[in-house]
């Protein structure tokens, strides 16, 4: 095979195509099935949600913006990593910290 930077965009997505459907198959997670097949991946990823941009849009929260009435006393910090930091009002509601909690598992993946 030729070196990637060498590929034609066809040969490019064929490429990821073929490494896509063998994750897969694998059963690994994207992380381990890239280190396994000596891939990057984070253009593994770039390429797989090319692929499937219904499961992009599934990984991030809409959160909606509103302005309690009152102002909170205290707020709620969550770190996901040294990078991710997030705080949130004390009044902020049950289901979004449940939906932050589940998407932040899926960004350990």
């Amino acid at each position: 095979m030729k070196n990637y930077k060498e590929l034609s965009p066809d040969q490019k997505k064929e490429f990821w195509s073929k490494h896509i459907r063998h994750f897969r198959r694998s059963g690994l997670s994207q992380k381990k099935y890239c280190e396994q097949e000596n891939l990057s991946y984070w253009s593994f990823r770039t390429w797989y949600y090319k692929r499937n941009p219904a499961s992009a849009e599934s990984k991030f929260i809409r959160v909606i913006n509103f302005k309690p009435e009152e102002k909170p006393v205290s707020k709620i910090i969550l770190s996901l990593s040294e990078k991710i930091k997030m705080e949130f009002d004390e009044n902020i509601s049950e289901d979004i910290l449940r939906r932050i909690f589940k998407a932040s598992e899926v960004l350990n993946d």
